[in-house]
């Protein structure tokens, strides 16, 4: 993959915002059954938007626990427009940016299409669902987009060997403006996207995960992000048991993998890209189907292990 590197003007308009977004909310203290409601817009247009057609709203706000050990899952948002209500919950992303702080991420789409100067208010409740807890929200930033966003997935393809990786964005629908881009958090790498498709940024050294962004137009804000998106090759290291051994069939896959060795199998793990183990089968046998079909198509690793150590496969699931 070729470094790309970016004008200035390019990156300021890459990580500017439209101008859809409302100030600053320094604080908010949230109960278990005492609801916040901000009132961001009323009739009239009176936060003063950019005319336009709003389909989506976003809110991105520093979660931290007050008392009864409340969870960032047990947060959530609900949207009021005249178009009627809709709820999320949780948070789409949780991050933690600092010890003892999540950053929730929120990205709803609105009831029906909003028309600021027409349709008149915007409110956002805020709650805590955890029975007796309480939290503070922290710099809560809201803002409405004017689009719908890429529909795109990401995966890593891993090369320990090198210790480095690339990221794989798969992008099933461009979204509203017709167009996209992909870049990380330094823009280092940087592609611009006009038809659906696979698309590769990297590689990158695996001391540690990357922040991934999906741009639905340079100055929409209308945006997918993935963060720490990375692999730890230590625990996806091949110990002693050689890759010949093993044999392996279809590659893709999209129901069952036939897995064969010349000696017994003790244990099948199979892990997606963020580490879980999503199926694990003790076994005593030279053979094996695994079936694959209920799985969602990416990229999985399957640790096999035996007498003799184990072994790392790299299968791709259609």
């Amino acid at each position: 993959m070729k470094k790309i590197m970016l004008s200035a003007a390019l990156l300021f308009a890459a990580i500017s915002y439209a101008q859809d977004g409302f100030p600053f909310i320094p604080s908010e203290t949230v109960a278990e059954g005492s609801p916040v409601t901000l009132n961001l817009n009323d009739v009239g247009d009176s936060a003063g938007l950019i005319p336009d057609v709003y389909t989506t709203l976003r809110l991105v706000t520093d979660w931290v626990s007050v008392s009864g050990n409340p969870q960032p899952e047990e947060a959530s948002i609900e949207v009021i427009t005249t178009a009627g209500s809709v709820t999320l919950s949780p948070a789409t992303i949780i991050t933690e940016p600092n010890p003892g702080i999540s950053r929730l991420k929120f990205l709803v789409a609105l009831p029906g299409n909003y028309l600021p100067q027409n349709d008149g208010y915007l409110d956002v409740i805020l709650r805590q669902t955890g029975t007796g807890t309480t939290a503070d929200w922290n710099s809560i930033f809201i803002e409405v987009l004017p689009c719908d966003p890429p529909i795109a997935s990401v995966s890593v393809a891993e090369d320990c060997a090198n210790d480095q990786f690339y990221v794989d964005v798969n992008i099933s629908d461009i979204g509203s403006f017709g167009q996209c881009e992909i870049y990380d958090v330094d823009f280092e790498y940087y592609v611009f996207v006009t038809t659906p498709g696979m698309y590769t940024v990297g590689p990158y050294s695996t001391d540690f995960g990357r922040e991934i962004t999906v741009a639905g137009h340079t100055s929409s804000g209308c945006v997918l992000l993935y963060e720490n998106v990375g692999i730890d090759c230590d625990n996806l290291s091949v110990d002693s048991f050689d890759k010949t051994e093993i044999s392996y069939y279809p590659n893709p896959v999209t129901e069952f993998l036939t897995l064969s060795t010349d000696q017994a199998i003790q244990e099948i793990k199979l892990y997606n890209l963020t580490g879980q183990i999503v199926y694990r089968q003790k076994l005593n046998s030279s053979n094996y189907k695994l079936d694959m079909s209920s799985f969602n198509s990416g990229v999985y690793f399957i640790e096999v292990r035996s007498n003799s150590g184990k072994n790392t496969l790299k299968i791709l699931k259609e």
